[in-house]
């Protein structure tokens, strides 16, 4: 399994992985099945479609081989950019962000960062201890997931 597919697995909900997991095994699919998979790979292209024009608008922000902290509340300004960009949703852009930051790279740069970067790259708010304790959890729970998928 590649990288990404594993840290795509490893942001799903224990329901989505049952159903994926039920889709393989049924053999036959139905027509709601596949209307369902059809819906759902349309969202992941329209996810990974809005993770490559951040990285392309923002790139001293959005770098999926090395992330940055993000500011808090980047949406906001995420929002104001998005205006005159009539693809991209407020959702999407919240599920796009919703996926970046929690992927395993992303969490590691806690500990390697003492700020956080705005559009720009440009230094933000420092990082709390807090924020790095959150993210020192949150790595041990994604290794584990990732684990446990290995082992499935």
């Amino acid at each position: 399994m590649t990288k990404v597919k594993a840290t795509l697995r490893a942001t799903l909900s224990p329901q989505a992985l049952k159903r994926m997991e039920a889709l393989k095994t049924a053999g036959s699919t139905t027509e709601q099945q596949r209307k369902e998979q059809r819906e759902q790979r349309q969202k992941r292209q329209k996810l990974f479609r809005t993770l490559e024009w951040l990285e392309e608008t923002f790139p001293r922000c959005f770098n999926k081989e090395l992330p940055k902290p993000l500011k808090i509340k980047i949406e906001v300004d995420l929002f104001a950019a998005i205006k005159e960009n009539d693809e991209f949703s407020n959702v999407n852009i919240r599920n796009a962000l919703g996926f970046y930051t929690s992927r395993l790279a992303y969490q590691e740069s806690f500990l390697t960062h003492d700020h956080r970067v705005d559009l720009d790259g440009k230094e933000a708010e420092p990082l709390e201890q807090k924020h790095k304790d959150f993210a020192t959890t949150r790595i041990e729970e994604i290794k584990v997931k990732m684990q446990n998928m290995k082992d499935d």
